[in-house]
C-alpha cells in the first residue's frame, strides 16, 4: 500500500508568513511521497464559496481514508476559530487511526487558551507536534499536557537556504539592510532584532533597519527606520 500525505494548511494567495512556509513545506513533502492537498487559505473575493469548500474538503479526506489509502495527516494548525475545521480532519484521522503531524505557527493559543483550543489539544496530546522553538514546545506541553517525547523543533529558518542571496551583487559602501516584518511581540523576536542592531553598532557596522507592523486585512500598517 502506497503511503501518501494529506496536506492541510493555507497556501498563497494571500501571501503571508504562514502560507509562505506552508508552501515550502509542501514542496519538500512532494519530493518524498505523493501528497493530497487540502488548501485552508480563505477566498477573499468569494467568501461564501470559500466557506463551502472548507466544509467539503474534510468529506474528501474522509473518502480518501475510506478507500484504504495509507494516509498521514500533516496539519498546519490554525490560530483561531479555524481550528473548528482542523478538528474535522483530526476526528477523521482518529477514526481511521491515521498518523497525525501538527505543525504550530501561532502563539495565540499559547498566550490566550480558549475552550476550543483545549478541546482540540485533548485529542492530539500524543501526536507528533512540530514547533518553532524549544520555548514554544515547553509552553504547549505545560498548558495542554502534550507528550514531551512527541515534540519536534523546526525553525522557519530551516526552509530558507543560507546561500540564497550569495549571488546578489552589492555595494561595499552601502549600509547593511535589515528588516523585521511581523507582529511586534517578544515571541516574534523583536528583542533579538534590537540585540543584533546593538551588536552591529558596537562593531561599527553601518546599517539601516526597517520595522514594519503587519495587519491581517490591510497588509503593512506602518514602518519605522533606524540608521547607524
Amino acid at each position: 500500500m502506497t503511503r501518501c500525505v494529506s496536506f492541510v494548511g493555507p497556501l498563497p494567495p494571500p501571501v503571508n508568513g504562514f502560507s509562505n512556509v506552508c508552501a515550502m513545506m509542501l514542496d519538500r513533502l512532494r519530493t518524498r511521497m505523493p501528497v493530497e492537498v487540502f488548501n485552508r487559505a480563505p477566498k477573499l473575493r468569494a467568501r461564501a464559496l470559500g466557506i463551502l469548500q472548507q466544509l467539503v474538503n474534510p468529506v474528501k479526506y474522509l473518502r480518501l481514508c475510506l478507500v484504504g489509502r495509507d494516509v498521514v495527516l500533516y496539519l498546519a494548525l490554525s490560530g483561531g476559530r479555524g481550528q473548528l475545521v482542523d478538528l474535522m480532519y483530526v476526528l477523521i484521522s482518529k477514526l481511521f487511526r491515521r498518523s497525525i503531524f501538527v505543525h504550530h505557527h501561532s502563539f495565540v493559543y499559547i498566550n490566550s487558551p480558549s475552550w476550543l483550543n483545549r478541546c482540540f489539544f485533548s485529542l492530539v496530546r500524543n501526536e507528533a507536534h512540530i514547533v518553532l522553538s524549544p520555548n514554544m514546545g515547553e509552553s504547549l506541553t505545560q498548558i495542554y499536557r502534550l507528550n514531551p517525547g512527541a515534540i519536534r523543533v523546526v525553525s522557519n529558518a530551516a526552509f530558507y537556504d543560507a546561500d540564497e542571496a550569495a549571488g546578489v551583487p552589492g555595494k561595499e559602501s552601502a549600509p547593511l539592510q535589515l528588516g523585521f516584518l511581523s507582529n511586534i511581540t517578544f515571541e516574534k523576536g523583536i528583542v533579538e532584532f534590537f540585540d543584533i542592531l546593538q551588536k552591529l553598532k558596537q562593531r561599527g557596522v553601518a546599517y539601516r533597519a526597517h520595522i514594519a507592523q503587519s495587519c491581517k486585512r490591510r497588509g503593512v500598517c506602518g514602518t519605522s527606520v533606524w540608521r547607524a
